[in-house]
């Protein structure tokens, strides 16, 4: 009984030391490994960027391609916000894993940053990118997952990697096989009118100068015009006109400077940020937007071609004219945005 009890004992012994090894060399490796993952996967589609984007941008239209719903046909799925564009946001419920994915910045048929959060995961930052060759589009998908927790954090990145590359590649595909086949739930049906050259007059407005990232528009757009509004009822002045504005400097990738104001009906004092100012007349060049605001870019782009087709040199600050109240009008295909480049 002696000697089997000492076999067991050094067999212990031997188990322990093993075990601390490999405790070891487990720790000592993690040390090594990357604490941030970078995955991109690209795909050529034979299709028109409209279509390409319309599929990523709208998350009702990821149940069609989406290779994590492929992979759990009973999850359970949520939505907030808009159908589509920024802020727009998707919750799930998985087998595979909870998490949500919103929309942080979309630049319309260009790219589609979003933030991901997913089980107990540092927040990540999924972008799509989309360039625009005739019919076709070249589709680039990337995550990036930063500071990765030591020693587990890393070890999952390490295996993490390779599982969402085969993802990402099946994704891809996925999209590839819909777009090509025109099998799309909702594409968005933006349209841009005719550029116009006209004679704008002035416009008395109270107005606030502010500045933030694209990413905060939204929220800044809604404070600005509360704090307009509020005023105008306090000074009992009427609205003689629709929200509006004046873009100062335009960075996607930055701080861009503006000019959000209302028109009014007759002068009146400002108070604190807010002031009373006119919006100059004059030559413009003009054209409407129909669809989400994210979709403006396409008007933009429509008057930097008649400016350079037609020898127009703009000679101030564009403004962007809000004709349709979101609250009034569920569908983003409908709201009008008019906007304006003045010309010498």
């Amino acid at each position: 009984i002696e000697k089997i009890n000492l076999y067991i004992m050094r067999a212990l012994k031997i188990i322990g030391v093993f075990v601390l090894v490999l405790i070891g060399l487990f720790l000592l490796v993690a040390i090594f490994l990357s604490d941030n993952v970078h995955i991109r996967e690209t795909v050529e589609i034979e299709a028109p960027v409209n279509v390409v984007f319309a599929n990523v941008n709208n998350f009702n239209n990821w149940q069609k391609w989406s290779p994590f719903q492929e992979k759990d046909p009973e999850m359970l799925i949520t939505y907030e916000g808009p159908a589509e564009g920024v802020g727009a946001t998707m919750k799930w419920i998985s087998s595979e894993g909870d998490g949500y994915l919103k929309h942080t910045e979309v630049v319309p048929n260009i790219s589609i940053r979003s933030d991901l959060n997913f089980e107990d995961m540092r927040m990540s930052q999924l972008l799509f990118e989309f360039e625009n060759s005739m019919q076709r589009t070249i589709v680039a998908w990337s995550i990036d997952i930063k500071d990765l927790s030591y020693p587990m954090g890393r070890w999952m990145g390490l295996f993490m990697k390779g599982r969402m590359e085969d993802d990402f590649k099946q994704g891809l595909s996925n999209l590839k096989s819909i777009c090509e086949t025109g099998m799309l739930v909702d594409v968005i049906k933006w349209r841009t009118s005719e550029v116009v050259e006209k004679n704008v007059e002035p416009i008395l407005a109270l107005s606030i100068k502010d500045s933030c990232t694209v990413e905060g528009f939204s929220d800044k757009f809604k404070e600005l015009f509360s704090s307009i509004t509020e005023h105008m009822q306090k000074m009992k002045v009427k609205r003689n006109g629709f929200p509006f504005c004046v873009y100062y400097t335009w960075n996607p990738e930055g701080v861009t400077v503006f000019e959000a104001g209302i028109p009014i009906s007759r002068k009146v004092d400002g108070k604190d940020r807010i002031v009373l100012s006119e919006l100059s007349g004059g030559k413009a060049l003009m054209v409407s937007q129909f669809g989400p605001y994210e979709s403006t870019g396409d008007a933009h782009n429509a008057i930097d071609k008649y400016m350079k087709d037609n020898n127009k040199v703009c000679n101030g600050a564009p403004w962007e004219v809000y004709i349709t109240e979101p609250g009034n009008e569920p569908d983003t295909a409908k709201w009008e945005t008019q906007i304006y480049y003045p010309i010498e």
